[in-house]
């Protein structure tokens, strides 16, 4: 009858099966008028990836409460608790580009991080590092004595044809740029140029050996039919539901890592990234985004089992229509990829 006897049923909840799992995820309606026949159903959830998913909707008109229980919840109130000594831990953004044809997003993005940073040094725990803008066109161009950059080849048409995926380039980049270069930074943002930095970034990781990234709903490495899939990139050629259930649903941007996991990770990476491409079945599955199950799988393939998902990482509108996420909660990066399209009449139609 009340939110609190949801929260409790879920604390309690025993599943029906053996593997089968324990609720993490509450939901309860309290009003009868914006639920109908729902109204003061109690339903027990189970997420994966509690952390990297937020309600569908939320504000007073909304008749539903949820909550995250057990572990999920505890690891939250751990993680938001400051350390009472917090060391700097700079940042080095690296932000990937094709060319010409992002030389405006480029232009933009660079005037952001400016701005962002001169504000970010104004405070001694400042943690945002220096730029490169990682140019995988293979040769320099009008904006090299405007942004900071370095030109890498692009991968070579002789080890897979890929013209219509110039995707694979950026990991063959990031290979070229982690063997040729040094930085004064310890860990590395990866960003990209349509990404709008909205306020000064601190370094998300919440512990050295944790990444941490903004989580993509439609990276689903545990799902029944991409099992089969993974198995195929992971040693033994084969992957259980719970170990897959250890990837992050993530990509590679944006995303912090060390440098010594990104000198572990990166020519894993490459080579993957290649290995499903010429996949026929991996290709078809996943599609455009295949890279970025390249990059997650890599992670795992390394021995990470545990990334920060942070969703107030990013904002996506349209349907981030907010500055902030929550309270303390503000967005740090807008990421202006999904269309505002509207039909003649007006009505918005994303």
């Amino acid at each position: 009858n009340t939110p609190g006897e949801c929260c409790e049923a879920c604390l309690k909840h025993t599943p029906a099966r053996q593997g089968a799992h324990k609720c993490n995820v509450w939901v309860w309606c309290g009003i009868r008028e914006s639920c109908g026949s729902q109204h003061r159903e109690c339903w027990l959830k189970h997420l994966v990836h509690p952390h990297a998913t937020k309600p569908a909707r939320e504000g007073p008109e909304v008749g539903w409460t949820s909550g995250i229980v057990g572990a999920d919840a505890e690891e939250r109130a751990r993680d938001d608790q400051e350390p009472a000594t917090k060391k700097v831990r700079k940042f080095h953004i690296l932000t990937t580009a094709q060319g010409e044809l992002v030389h405006w997003q480029t232009r933009v993005h660079y005037y952001w991080y400016l701005k962002q940073k001169a504000e970010c040094d104004k405070s001694p725990s400042c943690e945002m590092g220096g730029f490169t803008r990682l140019l995988h066109s293979g040769q320099p161009d009008d904006l090299m004595d405007e942004v900071p950059t370095f030109v890498a080849q692009p991968l070579p048409e002789s080890v897979v044809p890929h013209e219509y995926y110039p995707v694979l380039n950026r990991p063959y980049a990031l290979l070229q740029w982690v063997q040729q270069t040094k930085v004064p930074e310890e860990y590395v943002m990866m960003s990209e140029p349509d990404h709008i930095f909205l306020r000064p970034l601190p370094n998300f990781m919440k512990r050295d050996d944790r990444p941490a990234a903004f989580p993509f709903f439609y990276i689903e490495p545990h799902r029944d039919e991409n099992i089969p899939i993974v198995s195929k990139f992971v040693p033994g050629g084969k992957i259980s539901r719970e170990d897959a259930e250890t990837i992050a649903p993530m990509g590679n941007s944006p995303t912090f890592l060390s440098m010594k996991q990104m000198r572990d990770m990166v020519p894993l990476w490459q080579n993957m990234s290649v290995a499903i491409f010429k996949d026929k079945e991996a290709n078809e599955k996943w599609g455009w985004v295949q890279e970025m199950y390249a990059f997650t799988i890599s992670l795992y393939v390394i021995g990470v089992r545990h990334v920060d998902l942070i969703l107030h990482m990013m904002a996506q509108p349209p349907w981030d229509s907010r500055m902030q996420m929550g309270p303390d909660r503000p967005y740090y990066i807008l990421h202006y990829t999904y269309g505002n399209d509207f039909s003649a009449e007006g009505k918005h139609t994303p």
